[in-house]
């Protein structure tokens, strides 16, 4: 490890520590994030109601945790997750304090209680994604505070609504750029190529901000329905995991036809596989895009 990345990691790391502190200590939990209808518990919907409190985060941390369990590995490295919903969710029930609760403990892998995953990966993991969970929802609590109250209803959902998708969209930009240069400082690949490698599926994730807008709505409801959106988000990992399976199929398939090719002799062997190779660093030194660098692999 590099001490770059070393000086990354622990730069990342405290800072998501000292964000996660502070707001716990400075701003509140916000009452939404309390669970209405549970009258049985004794549960009154204060935003002082600490057991009601704990409740509505343990609730979200508990399906961030089953979507952390089906991330999609992209072939740069990284991978995505469709955890980031019921994050940015908490964030607009709770605000910045119970986002970055929910993200800390949310995104544990089974892999990483296994010890598959470096202490130091972990660190990384859990800080990337908490440290934005607090910046989103700060910049949320901005806009809101910015706007104020609205008298039309329609108006006022409306704002609502954008609120939420500006919020959602500092999560998963800060969430891209942390993992990105995660990745770089590790390969030593520029930044701007790793992100632009992953962006394609990075920025369809931004369809999740209007579905977490969705499920904070139903929780002010009821909030058993909004574990009625655990089959969307669950359909969505599965169409971003065909992407990149028929992505990966399309490469293989590629592949075999040029070494069955080069297999006619002995002096051509693996030299598709070469002129392949060469190509993709070249375009990788030049700065191509990730379109044209696929195209130069294929």
């Amino acid at each position: 490890m590099s001490l770059t990345l070393k000086a990354y990691i622990a730069g990342l790391v405290s800072a998501s520590a000292f964000a996660l502190v502070a707001t716990s200590l400075l701003i509140p939990v916000g009452s939404g994030i309390v669970p209405i209808h549970l009258e049985s518990l004794a549960v009154v919907g204060r935003s002082d109601d600490l057991v009601g409190i704990g409740i509505g985060i343990a609730f979200w941390t508990v399906i961030t945790l089953v979507m952390s369990a089906l991330p999609v590995q992209l072939p740069n490295g990284t991978s995505v997750s469709v955890a980031t919903a019921p994050i940015v969710a908490a964030m607009l029930l709770g605000g910045p304090t119970a986002a970055g609760w929910v993200a800390l403990l949310g995104v544990t892998e089974a892999r990483e209680l296994r010890g598959q995953v470096p202490w130091y990966g972990t660190l990384v993991n859990h800080a990337g994604v908490t440290l934005p969970a607090i910046v989103g929802g700060l910049v949320l609590l901005g806009v809101q505070s910015a706007v104020g109250p609205i008298d039309d209803r329609f108006i006022g959902v409306l704002l609502d609504f954008l609120s939420a998708v500006v919020g959602a969209t500092v999560v998963f930009a800060l969430n891209l750029l942390f993992a990105s240069a995660t990745i770089a400082l590790r390969t030593g690949e520029p930044l701007s190529m790793v992100i632009r490698s992953g962006a394609q599926l990075y920025w369809n994730m931004a369809t999740l901000a209007p579905l977490a807008w969705l499920m904070q709505q139903m929780y002010l409801v009821a909030w058993w329905a909004s574990l009625l959106f655990v089959l969307p988000l669950y359909t969505t990992r599965v169409a971003y995991h065909r992407f990149v399976e028929m992505r990966e199929m399309f490469t293989q398939t590629i592949g075999a036809l040029a070494e069955a090719v080069d297999a006619r002799d002995k002096f051509t062997s693996n030299h598709s596989r070469r002129v392949m190779t060469m190509s993709v660093d070249i375009g990788r030194v030049r700065k191509v895009s990730a379109a044209d660098l696929d195209a130069l692999e294929w």
